[in-house]
């Protein structure tokens, strides 16, 4: 599943979901599903929720391929990423960015959603500096003069090289920098069969100029 996307479990209102009927047409529909979290409410209805029946439903939920996420708009992105990308394999995930600090948070917000950031092979990561990565390691470090052209042949090879299950490009916004060029990389890279989520900071200005 796309655990990456997946917010903490929060409880539900009680009598809300009948579980029954819910999960069998999730399973009439035989795909993978994403689902806001339910509203916070007030304490005492919280307390209101037996533990047990939160874990069957999470347990029925991971079952079922269904992604829980905390907002609609996380809704929307999740489910434009089902519809148009492959689930990945595995739990590996490789994280590209133009920034070190921001693949460290990557990295983190990954692991807390218990997905793999594994460290390259010496092969790869020698591949990939002389691709023209600052750092080779998992996460790569382009620096913050990453160029779509660079990201893309860094992309490629990791892709092939059967380390990793997923990409994720994290792209901050700098002086000189190419967030288009970096979403149509992120687009182009998308083609090697592995899963790849572009994560492009100021993104409502890289629409702008998209559009």
């Amino acid at each position: 599943s796309l655990r990456a996307l997946v917010a903490p479990p929060r409880p539900q209102r009680p009598g809300k979901l009948d579980r029954r009927t819910f999960f069998s047409a999730v399973a009439v529909a035989g795909a993978t599903a994403a689902i806001p979290a339910a509203p916070e409410v007030a304490a005492a209805a919280d307390a209101a929720v037996p533990p047990a029946g939160e874990a069957a439903t999470d347990a029925l939920f991971a079952l079922a391929g269904i992604v829980r996420v905390e907002t609609i708009e996380e809704l929307f992105d999740a489910g434009e990423l089902l519809v148009s990308q492959p689930l990945p394999a595995g739990d590996r995930v490789a994280i590209i960015s133009n920034a070190g600090g921001l693949g460290v948070v990557a990295a983190d917000a990954c692991e807390a959603a218990h997905l793999a950031v594994p460290q390259f092979s010496h092969e790869l990561a020698e591949r990939l500096t002389a691709l023209g990565a600052v750092a080779a390691a998992n996460p790569v470090d382009m620096g913050s003069t990453m160029a779509a052209e660079a990201m893309e042949a860094v992309g490629t090879a990791i892709a092939a090289s059967a380390e990793v299950d997923a990409v994720l490009v994290v792209d901050a916004p700098v002086a000189g920098g190419d967030p288009v060029a970096i979403a149509h990389g992120v687009d182009r890279l998308a083609a090697h069969g592995l899963p790849v989520v572009g994560c492009l900071l100021g993104e409502e200005l890289t629409a702008r100029r998209l559009g």
